[in-house]
């Protein structure tokens, strides 16, 4: 799954800002050989910014994707923890997200893989 960056205000600056998403999640088999990636259920798990996140397999988790925030309903949260990255104040770092408070009901969408869209509502 592959989503594409969001604007946000950067929380240094005020400027806009890019978060980004820290993992790709695709079918193992669509990942090219020279790729690293890591295993969760069905998944292959990349590292977009392996320097900044590692992946950790969420604990007791069933393996699927959830929008919604991190509020401990198993699986991995999409749209939480990411990287934020500012062309005003040229900060890359660590963020999390809160799009509850922002957005409300809203959905977002998310192109997995080539072929499919995912409405996630967070």
């Amino acid at each position: 799954m592959i989503c594409d960056s969001i604007d946000i205000k950067c929380p240094s600056c005020g400027d806009l800002a890019k978060f980004e998403e820290p993992f790709v999640f695709k079918d193992p088999k669509r990942i090219p050989d020279n790729i690293e990636h890591k295993s969760w259920g069905g998944w292959g798990v990349i590292e977009r910014f392996p320097s900044d996140f590692k992946w950790v397999a969420p604990s007791g988790s069933s393996q699927f994707l959830r929008g919604g925030g991190d509020n401990g309903q198993g699986g991995y949260p999409l749209l939480t923890y990411g990287l934020v990255q500012c062309g005003g104040c040229h900060q890359n770092k660590k963020h999390k997200l809160n799009l509850l408070s922002k957005m409300g009901q809203s959905q977002i969408s998310c192109i997995i893989g080539s072929s499919y869209i995912a409405m996630l509502s967070v």
